[in-house]
Parts: structure tokens; sequence; C-alpha cells
């Protein structure tokens, strides 16, 4: 082998071992589609978490964490999504004002989890909640039949009646009542601007703050004479006065079903628990498909 031969050599191995070395370098832990985390922002990460980076296997649990939030980040920045500092500052401060800022001292000792682990859940909270209302839009269903189903087996059984939905107004002043009802009546087919109205008069103090909506109950329960009117009242009418203590009062029918008050009552609750049991799932199918079709490489 000539000198030429040999110089070419120890040249390719240099730029190899040069090229290798220079990638340990540039301190590139991960990449994630077009972007990237830099060994910096890991151990950043890990030293505010208050854990022990010099362990592999700690380094390898914050670098996921890191993925999974770059991640939410690059799908956020296709919606128009994104998590400032100024924004958690913000959140932070509402939750002092909630709970005063000695409980929040109280509550990271108590757990050991530090403001930064608190600041990042809140950064991926809020991302995942966001991000959410506008992927899972239209993608979860609830049935009645699933609400009844949930009710039977967490509460009780069903025991329906004839119910009525009524909104009751009192006017303490009988003789000023006649011209107030009148506007009531004007608008009693239109539920939206009703109830307007009613929140308007509460405020000018025209009828009385025991006025406002029952939910649903068994118009008897209200008497003969006011129960048997519901009952034959039609919808969004407003029936009455009855008289009582010097005032006068209307009931507004809303609606008028045969089923059970309670299960009525638990009802947007449940509804709630339901939602979020699914919204957690179809998520969690969500961004594993995010993450499977992902360009992800590690270099830890």
């Amino acid at each position: 082998m000539n000198f030429k031969s040999i110089f070419l050599i120890v040249m390719t191995l240099s730029v190899f071992t040069f090229g290798s070395y220079a990638s340990k370098t540039e301190g590139i832990v991960a990449v994630v589609n077009d972007d990237v985390i830099f060994l910096s922002e890991l151990e950043d990460h890990i030293k505010k978490s208050g854990a022990d980076s010099l362990k592999k296997k700690v380094k390898k649990k914050y670098l996921t964490e890191l993925i999974d939030l770059k991640l939410m980040e690059l799908q956020g920045r296709k919606l128009g999504i994104f998590v400032t500092d100024e924004l958690l500052d913000s959140i932070e401060e509402d939750f002092v004002k909630r709970n005063t800022r000695e409980a929040l001292d109280k509550e990271t000792e108590r757990t050991g989890i530090n403001l930064y682990r608190i600041r990042f859940s809140w950064r991926n909270q809020y991302l995942q909640e966001a991000i959410s209302n506008v992927v899972l839009r239209n993608k979860i269903a609830l049935t009645d039949k699933e609400i009844l189903n949930y009710y039977v087996k967490n509460y009780s059984q069903i025991n329906k009646e004839s119910l009525a939905n009524v909104t009751l107004i009192i006017i303490n002043k009988i003789e000023s009542s006649e011209e107030k009802i009148s506007k009531l009546l004007s608008l009693e087919s239109n539920e939206a601007s009703f109830n307007s109205l009613i929140l308007e008069y509460k405020k000018n103090k025209i009828i009385s703050e025991e006025s406002g909506n029952l939910g649903y109950l068994n118009p008897i329960d209200l008497g003969a004479e006011i129960g048997d009117a519901i009952q034959s009242a039609s919808l969004n009418s407003l029936i009455g006065p009855f008289s009582y203590n010097g005032s006068s009062r209307y009931f507004y029918v809303i609606d008028k079903v045969y089923s059970d008050p309670d299960f009525l009552k638990a009802k947007d609750e449940i509804r709630e628990i339901l939602f979020e049991e699914k919204r957690f799932l179809v998520l969690d199918d969500w961004f594993q498909g995010l993450r499977d079709g992902a360009y992800i490489s590690e270099r830890l």
C-alpha cells in the first residue's frame, strides 16, 4: 500500500470520527418530525424536576415526557394553539387567587412536586384540552340509553311519575303585577327572551329573589289548584296569578315529561361523567395514533 492510499484512509476515518463527535457536541437527544430536542433541554428539564440526571433510566423517562410534549406542541402549532410562559403565569395567578400561595406551597411540600412540575403539567393539560376541543369535535356521542343505564347501575332504579319543568315568578305588589305580566305574556312563546326578561326583573327587584326555575317536579306537590293548572297548560305558557301572602305567583311551563325526578336531576352530571370517560379513551387513541405516525428518533 503506497503513501497516497494510507493518507486517503486516514482522512476518511478522520471525517467519520469527527462527524460522530460533532453530532454529540451538538447535543441533540431526539428528533420529532421536523423538530429537535437538545441535550441541554433534557438536562434542564430533569434538573428543574428535581431528579438525578446521571441515571440513564431517568433520562429516558424525562426524554419521553419532552417527546410527548413536543408532539402536542407541533400538533397545537398546526391548529394555532400555543402555550406561552405568560399564559402559564396567568394560570398560576388564577390558581393562587382561588387557593392562596400558602396552600400552593403546602401542596407542593406535601406531594414533593415542585412548581416547575406543576407548570409542566399545566402546559400539557392546556394543550390536551385545547386540541381535544378541536380534534374530538363531533366524535363523541352519548345516547339517552347510555345515561339511563349508568343511572340504574350507579344510582337507583327508575321510578317514573308525571313531571313538569316550571319557572316561578313572584310579584310582591299585586296591584303592579298586570303591566309586568303582560310583557312576560308577550314573550311566553320565546323561552330565551322570557328567561332574559326574568333576569332583568330580578336585577331591578321587580320580582322577588325567590323567583326562578324550580326544575322538574310533580305539579301536585305545589297544591291541587296549581298542580291541575300546570297539568292542563300547554308548553311555553304562563299560568296565574295565584295569590299567596299578599303576592302574585305565576308559573311558566317549560316542559312536561313522564320520568324520574331524581334521574332528571342527575342527568347532566352523568352526561359529564360519561363524556369525560369517552373523551379520555378517544383522546388516548388519537394521541397513540399521533405517536405511531410521527418520526421519532431518540439519541441517548
